[in-house]
């Protein structure tokens, strides 16, 4: 199982397997749920034609890591908040969004996130992203507090504040968040 790293998490809910942009496998377990290494060999095993054929597609797309130079990880989450937090306020005071929160963490795969009661999160190295991609995954998530789903009134309401953001959702398709590789084990 070389490549394969196996990790726990508090908010799984089932046995998940993610093969990322620079080709790791990670199967992630629920915390409640213990598996043997064993179990998790061949919980791959039977899924190694999944694992090729993400390989492969991951091969073809032209994927940028965005993680910041050696050294500069708490300059870029604090350029990263003050940066975010200057247009969640200018947005929430132009379009009413009600906040509740804003939090910056390295995440594993995503830009952002909303919580039921509007408390927002997003990763710490957004900064590192064009501008405009920056602005998109902020609107997203504002959107997220009054929409907490991905139906057309959801999108109509991006929409309105990013006309364009089509665009820039698939320009950030083009980023991919660097997976820490702390708290786990590679086997």
């Amino acid at each position: 199982m070389d490549g394969v790293r196996v990790r726990e998490s508090s908010r799984a809910k089932r046995v998940t397997l993610k093969v990322h942009f620079d080709g790791l496998c990670e199967v992630v377990i629920p915390l409640k749920r213990r598996a043997s290494l064993k179990a998790v060999a061949r919980f791959v095993d039977t899924h190694k034609d999944w694992i090729a054929t993400q390989k492969a597609r991951l091969q073809k797309k032209t994927v940028t890591p965005v993680v910041p130079p050696a050294g500069q990880e708490k300059i870029t989450t604090e350029a990263t908040r003050v940066l975010v937090l200057n247009l969640v306020k200018e947005l929430t005071d132009l379009h009413g969004f009600k906040v509740c929160g804003v939090k910056f963490k390295v995440y594993t795969t995503r830009w952002g996130s909303c919580s039921s009661d509007c408390k927002l999160q997003f990763h710490a190295y957004l900064s590192l992203l064009p501008i405009e991609l920056i602005k998109y995954v902020v609107i997203h998530e504002l959107a997220h507090t009054v929409h907490h789903h991905h139906q057309a009134s959801f999108w109509k309401l991006v929409s309105q504040i990013d006309p364009e953001y089509l665009e820039h959702r698939r320009q950030l398709r083009k980023f991919a968040c660097v997976p820490k590789h702390n708290h786990t084990t590679v086997v």
